[in-house]
Formats: structure tokens, C-alpha cells, sequence
């Protein structure tokens, strides 16, 4: 299968374009394709507290507030995923980041979306902002502890699926076997 011809059929905050898509048989196929900026997402740990911060926004996918890791798009030209990411958890929930571990780069949704998000595991110590997000963005900052986290993934408590992947990360590299 090639892509034949393409054209954007909306531009705003995503833009959606219409793919013709030629298969092996020398068929058109249309399809629709969502693009977006890539992301990065990162399960964040207080290593002074001892929790786990999360965010708590409303998304328009869900139509509905979530509770998930801190997240965004790579929007800055030339900046890598590692700053991007530096960048969102200093506006969303106020911490400059001590150490970042790559989990992995993944798309959410390939049958539609352009999008890739990188994973990353992060541990901060040092408020310097109050958090809370930018511009029209409402985040709420909330923290859990490990045994809380462990508790409520265990409940289906989280359904997002960036922060599903994160936790099952953590379970599996970071906790300790001896404590499951």
C-alpha cells in the first residue's frame, strides 16, 4: 500500500487530512488521518514525599475529567523529548525534574493518528512553581502514594492508557518483588 495523494481537509488545534491510498490490487482507498504533534508522558515520583503525582483535567476524548500522568505535546521547535518533558511537569504540577528514564515511544492509535508518545518514568524533589498547567488549562495536582497507586491500578481505577502503560512499568522494573 502508497499514499497517492493527501490533503488537509480542517486545520485547528489538530488538523485532519484525507489519504488516498493506493493497495496492491491498484485500488483508491480514502481514509481520514488526525495529526497532531507528538507527546511525551512520564509516571513522576516525589522522591521527598514518597507519592506519586498525577493530574487531574478534563479531556474532550473522554468528555469527562481524568486522572493521568503529566503529559504534552513536543510544540517547541528543536526541542527534544527529554526537555519537552522537563518543560510539562514544571507547568503542570510545579517540579523541576531530577532524573528521567525512557520507557518507551509508542502510537496510541495508528489506525487514525499521526501521534507518538514518549514514555518516561521521572523523579523530582524541588518545588519551583505552583503548577496547575497554562493558558486555559485546569490542572489539578494530586498526589499518591505507592501503596495507594498499587491499590487503585489493581481496582481498574485508571483507564487512560498512557498512564496504564507507566504504572505496569513501574510494577514490573521498580517495585520491589518482595512487596507485590
Amino acid at each position: 500500500m502508497k499514499i497517492v495523494n493527501k490533503d488537509i481537509a480542517y486545520s485547528g488545534y489538530f488538523r485532519m487530512n484525507i489519504l488516498q491510498i493506493e493497495n496492491s490490487n491498484k485500488d483508491i482507498i480514502n481514509r481520514e488521518q488526525l495529526s497532531s504533534d507528538d507527546a511525551v508522558a512520564a509516571l513522576v515520583y516525589n522522591t521527598d514525599t514518597e507519592n506519586f503525582i498525577f493530574v487531574k483535567q478534563f479531556r474532550v476524548g473522554s468528555e469527562d475529567y481524568m486522572i493521568e500522568i503529566p503529559a504534552g505535546k513536543i510544540d517547541v521547535k528543536g526541542e527534544s523529548p527529554e526537555d519537552t518533558l522537563k518543560r510539562e511537569v514544571i507547568e503542570e504540577i510545579g517540579y523541576e525534574v531530577d532524573e528521567i528514564n525512557s520507557i518507551c515511544v509508542f502510537y496510541p492509535t495508528p489506525g487514525m493518528s499521526t501521534e507518538k508518545i514518549y514514555l518516561f518514568y521521572a523523579e523530582v524533589s524541588n518545588k519551583i512553581e505552583k503548577g496547575g498547567g497554562v493558558d486555559s488549562e485546569e490542572i489539578e495536582v494530586i498526589e499518591i502514594s505507592e501503596q495507594e497507586l498499587y491499590d487503585k491500578f489493581n481496582l481498574g481505577y485508571f483507564i487512560d492508557g498512557k498512564t496504564i502503560m507507566t504504572i505496569q512499568d513501574w510494577i514490573i522494573n521498580y517495585k520491589s518483588q518482595d512487596t507485590l
